[in-house]
């Protein structure tokens, strides 16, 4: 299970209806299996159908992250237009042992986690909790 603070949880949905209609991006830090502080993306791709973050940003987000005792424990990008479910490049992307997010904005908007081998090309959900 991964937790995620509602209000977090909010201000990942509001990111990523202000990106629309591009995809949005972001890195989660936190403690295993919990979520504590989204850090929002710049998707140099500005695309709908990929993204790929800013490297610079990611440093220093990946500095911030260790300089407040945390790991990132998630990677998180919207589907403007589809499922919440990884596409073969999410797919191929996966470089990190974290829990995959994906916001599908389709109405009901939905966020599901994976983990995702990309060497054997295994996709398993993981399951969400929005907690208070």
């Amino acid at each position: 299970m991964f937790v995620i603070p509602k209000k977090m949880y909010k201000g990942m949905v509001d990111f990523s209806n202000k990106e629309k209609p591009n995809e949005a991006c972001g890195l989660i830090g936190g403690v295993e299996g919990r979520a504590e502080i989204f850090y929002p993306m710049t998707n140099v791709d500005k695309s709908p159908n990929s993204y790929f973050m800013d490297p610079k940003e990611q440093i220093s987000v990946m500095k911030d992250i260790r300089k407040r005792n945390m790991k990132m424990v998630a990677i998180f990008h919207s589907h403007p237009h589809g499922s919440a479910y990884p596409s073969q490049k999410d797919v191929n992307m996966a470089f990190y042992p974290v829990v995959y997010l994906i916001l599908s904005l389709e109405e009901p908007q939905e966020l599901r986690g994976f983990r995702i081998d990309r060497e054997r090309g295994t996709v398993k959900e993981v399951e969400i909790k929005i907690e208070e």
